[in-house]
C-alpha cells in the first residue's frame, strides 16, 4: 500500500537564484530570453503601460503635430518661391499660403494638447530635451524662411541675369545697351494686348523682353494694357488704324517719349500715326524694339537707292531675290527706293547711299562720269559686283577711281570645302567699324577677285584715311580661274571686299595743335560678289549682318552697326546608327543589369 508522503516544498538555492535573476531581468525591462552570449541583456525595451495608454489616448492633432509643422514650412517655401519667380502672388501661391496657415494652426493646437497631456501624466525625463530640439528646429525653419525672403527681396530690387547660352539668347545685344545709354529722356514701352486665355495676362515672352529693357536702363518704364479690360486707357494710347487691325493676332508695343501724346485727343488715330515722339512695334522682338528706340532719337529715316537700268537686282523685282535684304534695311530704320541714272539725271539729293547689286550691262560714258563725280564729292556707294559675263570697263573704272581694281575670273579657294564658294572669317573686328557688326563668317559664292590699286608712278600716296581697307580676303591657297578653264594660276590671297573712307577723322587736343573736328567725305564699299545678299544666302552665317553693317556704315549710321540678329542655335546631337544602338543597349540592358549585379553583391554580403 502506497503511502502519500508530503511533498518537499523547500526550493533549492539554485532555483531561488534563477527566479531572482529572472525577476531582476524583468524589472530592468528585459526578458530573460533576450540575452546573447557574451553581450549581456538586449537593448530592446518594452513600453511602459503609462506610455501605451498615452499613445492610445493622444489626440490626432497632437500625434501629427510634427507633420503639420513640416507641411506649413513646405507651403511657406512654395509661396515664397512663386512670389519671387513672377513678382506677384498667383492663385496657386494663395492656396499654398492658406494650406500653410491651416497646418500651422493645427500644429499649434496639437502642441497645446500635447502640453496638457504631459501636465496630466507628469513630465518625463526627456521632456526638456524634446523641447530644446523642437525649439531649435523651429528657429532653424524661421531663419531659413527669413533667408529666402531676403534673397528674393534683393533679387527683385537688384535684377541681374547670368546668361550662359552660347548665342546670348537670354540677354540683350551690345548695340541695344548702346542705344539705351544714348537715350535723351525717359521712354515708356507699353504692351497693348488682347488676352487669349482666362488669366488675362500678357505674353510671357514679351514680358521677359520688356523687363530686360527696364532692367538695363533707368530711363525705360514698362506698362501693360489689356485692351478689353481697360478700354479707357486703350483709347488714350491713340493706336493707329493699321495697328488696330493687327492686334487680333499679335501683340502691340508702343514706344514713346514721356511727354508724347499729351496734347493729342483720345482716339485720334491720325495724330498717332504722324506722331514722331512714338513708334508702334507690331513684331515683338529685340531688333524691332531697339529700332523703334533709335527712331525716337532720330525720327527721320535715312534713304538708300538701288540703282536700276543695267540689269541689277532690285528689291521690287520678284526675280531679283533680295527681298530679305530690303526687310533687313527697313528694320534698321532705312527707307529703300529705286533710281536710274538715265532718268533721274544723277543721284537723288536725299540719297543716303547708292547701292548697286549685280549689274549685267556696262555703264555708259556719261553714267560713269556721273558716278565718278558723285564719289569725288561726299558720295556714298555700295558696289556689289561679280564675275562678269560681258566686258564692263566703265564699272571697273568707277571701282578703280576708289582705289580698287576688279580682276577677271573668279576665286578658287582650295582650303574651302567647295573651292568656288569662299568662306571668309573676320580676322580683326577693330580694323574697320563694319566688321564689328558681323556675327559670323561670310560666304561668297563665285566671287570676283579684287586688289588694292597702286597709285601711278610719281603720284603722292593718298592720305591714310583714303587708303582702302581690306574687309575680307581668301586664303593664301587661292587661284583665279577664268570661265571655262581649269585652275592653273599661281596661289595667292585675293581681296573679296574693301572699304574706302575719304573723310578726315577728328583729332584730339594736344599741346602742339588744337583739336580738329571730323570732316565728312566719300564712303564706299566694294565687294566682288553679289550672291551673298540674295535670299538664298542672306541668312547664312554672317552674310546678312555684313550687308546691313556695310549699308549703315556707308550712310553714316555707325551706331546702328552692331545690332545683328541672334542666330538660332540648335542644341541637338546627330547620332550615327551605331551610336544610337549603343546608347539603347547601354540604357535598356547594360545599366539595369549592372544595378542588379551590384544589388546582388550587397545582398550577399548582408545576408
Amino acid at each position: 500500500m502506497a503511502l502519500n508522503q508530503p511533498q518537499d516544498t523547500t526550493e533549492s538555492p539554485l532555483a531561488e537564484t534563477d527566479a531572482t535573476g529572472a525577476e531582476a531581468s524583468l524589472d530592468n525591462g528585459h526578458s530573460p530570453d533576450d540575452k546573447e552570449p557574451g553581450r549581456g541583456p538586449s537593448r530592446r525595451s518594452t513600453p511602459d503601460s503609462n506610455e501605451l495608454i498615452a499613445m492610445r489616448d493622444t489626440p490626432p492633432l497632437a500625434r501629427w503635430a510634427g507633420a503639420f509643422l513640416v507641411l506649413a514650412v513646405l507651403c511657406a517655401v512654395a509661396a515664397v518661391m512663386v512670389f519671387g519667380s513672377i513678382g506677384r502672388q498667383s492663385p496657386w501661391g494663395w492656396v499654398c499660403l492658406g494650406i500653410g496657415f491651416i497646418a500651422l494652426a493645427s500644429w499649434f493646437l496639437g502642441r497645446r494638447q500635447e502640453a496638457q497631456i504631459v501636465q496630466q501624466m507628469g513630465r518625463d525625463a526627456h521632456a526638456r530635451q524634446r523641447i530644446l530640439l523642437g525649439t531649435n528646429a523651429l528657429t532653424s525653419v524661421l531663419l531659413f524662411l527669413l533667408l529666402l525672403v531676403g534673397i528674393n527681396y534683393i533679387a527683385t530690387r537688384r535684377h541681374k541675369i547670368f546668361d550662359l547660352t552660347s548665342n546670348r539668347v537670354n540677354s540683350l545685344s551690345d548695340q541695344t545697351y548702346k542705344v539705351l545709354q544714348q537715350l535723351s529722356g525717359p521712354v515708356k514701352l507699353t504692351n497693348v494686348y488682347v488676352p487669349h486665355d482666362r488669366s488675362g495676362q500678357p505674353d510671357p515672352a514679351i514680358t521677359t523682353l520688356l523687363n530686360a529693357y527696364k532692367n538695363a536702363s533707368d530711363k525705360v518704364q514698362v506698362e501693360y494694357v489689356n485692351a478689353f479690360a481697360d478700354p479707357g486707357r486703350f483709347d488714350t494710347l491713340q493706336v493707329s488704324t493699321s495697328a488696330r487691325q493687327l492686334m487680333g493676332g499679335q501683340a502691340l508695343i508702343i514706344a514713346q517719349l514721356e511727354n508724347a501724346g499729351k496734347n493729342a485727343k483720345a482716339g485720334d488715330t491720325k495724330a498717332a500715326a504722324n506722331n514722331k515722339d512714338r513708334q508702334e512695334v507690331t513684331v515683338a522682338d529685340e531688333q524691332n524694339v531697339t529700332t523703334a528706340l533709335m527712331r525716337l532719337e532720330n525720327p527721320k529715316p535715312r534713304t538708300v537707292y538701288f540703282l536700276t537700268g543695267h540689269g541689277e537686282a532690285t528689291p521690287d523685282n520678284p526675280t531679283g531675290g533680295i527681298s530679305r535684304a530690303k526687310a533687313a534695311l527697313e528694320a534698321q530704320n532705312i527707307m529703300v527706293k529705286n533710281t536710274s541714272l538715265a532718268t533721274a539725271k544723277g543721284v537723288p539729293a536725299d540719297a543716303g547711299a547708292l547701292i548697286v547689286v549685280a549689274p549685267q550691262v556696262d555703264l555708259t560714258a556719261a553714267e560713269q562720269k556721273t558716278l565718278t563725280t558723285y564719289m569725288a564729292g561726299k558720295g556714298h556707294l555700295l558696289l556689289l559686283l561679280g564675275p562678269a559675263r560681258v566686258s564692263m570697263p566703265h564699272w571697273k573704272a568707277v571701282a578703280k577711281s576708289l582705289g580698287i581694281e576688279v580682276l577677271d575670273g573668279f576665286v578658287f579657294d582650295t582650303e574651302s570645302e567647295q573651292p568656288t564658294i569662299v568662306r571668309a572669317a573676320v580676322s580683326d573686328p577693330s580694323q574697320q567699324p563694319i566688321l564689328r557688326g558681323v556675327n559670323g563668317d561670310v560666304v561668297f559664292p563665285a566671287a570676283a577677285p579684287l586688289s588694292i590699286a597702286k597709285p601711278p608712278a610719281g603720284a603722292p600716296p593718298p592720305p591714310g584715311s583714303a587708303t582702302p581697307v581690306t574687309l575680307f580676303q581668301s586664303s593664301p591657297q587661292s587661284q583665279v580661274v577664268q570661265p571655262g578653264q581649269r585652275p592653273n594660276g599661281k596661289y595667292s590671297s585675293y581681296v573679296l571686299a574693301a572699304a574706302i573712307d575719304r573723310g578726315t577723322p577728328a583729332t584730339p587736343q594736344s599741346p602742339e595743335a588744337p583739336a580738329m573736328p571730323a570732316v565728312e567725305g566719300a564712303r564706299a564699299v566694294v565687294v566682288g560678289n553679289s550672291y551673298f545678299v540674295t535670299d538664298q544666302f542672306f541668312e547664312l552665317l554672317g552674310n546678312g549682318s555684313f550687308f546691313t553693317s556695310a549699308v549703315n556704315w556707308v550712310v553714316g549710321a555707325d551706331k546702328a552697326i552692331a545690332i545683328p540678329p541672334k542666330p538660332p542655335v540648335t542644341n541637338s546631337i546627330t547620332l550615327t546608327p551605331e551610336s544610337g544602338r549603343f546608347i539603347i543597349l547601354l540604357s535598356l540592358f547594360a545599366l539595369p543589369l549592372l544595378s542588379l549585379f551590384i544589388g546582388g553583391i550587397v545582398w550577399w554580403n548582408r545576408r
